[in-house]
């Protein structure tokens, strides 16, 4: 098991796999199903049912392909129809608690990955990207990241984003 070690945690759905982990190292038996049901509601609350879809909407998808560790956005997984769905559940995950704030930057920070691949899928010349990633930043650093790639400064990575596509 390995945990987001960067200065400002938020790794992609770090609450939910220390959740998992806790649970399994006290019952390794638990259906990991439940687990996730648990927690989602619990974390999400109205928005479980569409964090849930997404979850399992990269579950599906995601075993038809070999991957490493730091493939990149144009990975044939991120196929633009898979990342409609997912930005279409992210969506209404979002709307689903739109007046609890709290609740509602729990389910943004899981919006902010899809929307970093969405972004970095984009044509460098795409109209607007650069201030689609001056968002993304900005939304990032309200959520108190800083990283978006291992050991590197997150000023370095908005550079790299705007300079190059699929980092």
């Amino acid at each position: 098991m390995e945990g987001n070690f960067s200065q400002g945690g938020k790794g992609y759905m770090d609450e939910l796999k220390s959740y998992i982990t806790a649970r399994l190292l006290k019952n390794p038996d638990y259906d990991l199903d439940e687990l996730i049901n648990e927690f989602c509601y619990g974390y999400y609350e109205e928005a479980a049912p569409f964090i849930i879809d997404y979850i399992n909407l990269w579950e599906d998808n995601i075993s038809k392909y070999e991957l490493w560790l730091y493939d990149d956005s144009d990975h044939p997984l991120f196929t633009d129809e898979l990342l409609q769905k997912a930005g279409n559940l992210l969506n209404n995950a979002l709307k689903a608690v739109k007046d609890k704030k709290e609740i509602f930057k729990r389910v943004n920070l899981v919006f902010l990955t899809y929307y970093y691949t969405k972004i970095t899928r984009l044509p460098l010349s795409t109209e607007y990207r650069n201030e689609m990633i001056d968002d993304f930043i900005m939304q990032v650093r309200n959520q108190g990241i800083t990283e978006l790639f291992e050991r590197t400064a997150l000023d370095y990575s908005i550079k790299i984003m705007k300079e190059s596509q699929y980092c």
